[in-house]
């Protein structure tokens, strides 16, 4: 991933606990915690059009879609895992819903950047 990715990446995940935070437990009601798969969608939907653009043979298209499809499925469950650690540990440490959102946002991009970190060290 280039810059770009991991800004977006760092981004959606600071997000996502800023949000999951300030919800808390009525994360999951509503179709809220379906925004939290937008980036990732829009991001895949970019790339399988860049696809198209370059290559307009239909297999190409299909196995691009399908991979990007797998791959907003894996970011998704793990921008979900996040939120609902970001839920558990926020509500431990603080009943006010700006100070949670602060903390969660904080853990977000705490994790996107060990996330950074991690694929940058050898």
């Amino acid at each position: 991933m280039g810059k770009l990715g991991w800004s977006l990446l760092i981004l959606c995940m600071t997000a996502a606990g800023g949000y999951a935070a300030w919800r808390s437990r009525d994360l999951w009601l509503g179709f809220g915690v379906w925004c939290l798969f937008v980036p990732p969608l829009m991001a895949a939907t970019f790339q399988v059009i860049g696809e198209w653009h370059r290559n307009a043979y239909w297999r190409m298209i299909n196995t691009c879609l399908v991979m990007n499809l797998v791959g907003v499925a894996a970011l998704g469950v793990v921008v979900l895992g996040l939120a609902w650690v970001v839920i558990v540990v926020t509500r431990q440490w603080s009943e006010q819903l700006a100070v949670r959102a602060v903390i969660g946002a904080a853990l977000g991009a705490t994790a996107g950047g060990l996330a950074l970190l991690y694929a940058k060290a050898r």
